[in-house]
């Protein structure tokens, strides 16, 4: 069996983008309306490659999702030592990153949403 040579994972910076309207495109991609429901637009960040990220918030708990338009999602580094712009941003599995922001804690709502992340997971494997 071929050993993988490890890499670090790319961290990419970013800058939030004023005055942008809401996109719910890439959220409406993965989840039911129902569940998109749950959540709130809240900025647009560009990042250093020319991607840019759709911030949603979940109303209940409070966790972001970064989303691109073509689905990648991403986490945002936080560090209270660095200014808060640029942000940083690093991309991680879709599954991963519905299962963090979706619970737990679990409401009801959610079951049938993570019902996704379960054949994301199967997907990404």
């Amino acid at each position: 069996m071929a050993k993988r040579d490890a890499q670090e994972p790319t961290v990419l910076t970013g800058k939030s983008l004023p005055g942008n309207e809401p996109d719910w495109e890439p959220l409406l991609n993965i989840l039911e309306e129902d569940v998109v429901e749950m959540f709130m637009w809240m900025f647009e960040v560009e990042l250093e490659d020319g991607t840019r990220l759709h911030a949603y918030k979940h109303r209940w708990n409070r966790r972001y999702l970064h989303l691109s338009a073509d689905g990648r999602a991403f986490f945002y580094i936080w560090n209270e030592d660095e200014p808060i712009e640029p942000s940083k941003y690093q991309q991680w599995r879709l599954a991963e990153a519905l299962t963090t922001v979706l619970g737990p804690p679990c409401w009801p709502e959610h079951e049938h949403a993570l019902e996704t992340v379960v054949g994301l997971r199967e997907r990404e494997s």
